[in-house]
């Protein structure tokens, strides 16, 4: 049997092509045979592709905790202007009040001196 000659970047490019799912199934089956070099070339890329899925979800997970962070920040800011908001309707409804009372009162005292 002859021996294959290639390269690593030869056989990523080519395993590339067929798809982690394809290299996978051949592997299992036993098609880079059982401990030589291809072999182990073929964990190492199927190794690297699992660590790059890592990689790429914990950076997905980073952004989405950012976001969700950027829009808590965001709810607290506008609560806070809310809380304000309310605070000065309480106040404009409480001087409101307060100038009906007086008006009821001067109604009554005109009232009583008529």
């Amino acid at each position: 049997m002859a021996q294959e000659t290639y390269t690593r970047a030869e056989k990523y490019a080519e395993w590339d092509a067929l798809g982690e799912d394809a290299v996978r199934t051949k592997f299992e089956l036993g098609h880079f045979g059982t401990g030589g070099d291809k072999h182990t070339l073929a964990r190492m890329w199927l190794d690297q592709k699992v660590q790059d899925r890592s990689v790429a979800e914990k950076a997905e997970s980073l952004a989405i905790a950012t976001s969700a962070k950027d829009a808590a920040w965001a709810a607290a800011d506008a609560a806070r202007e809310a809380a304000l908001a309310a605070k000065t309707a309480n106040t404009i409804a409480t001087l409101a009040l307060i100038a009906a009372v007086i008006a009821i009162a001067i109604s009554i005292v005109t009232a009583f001196l008529s």
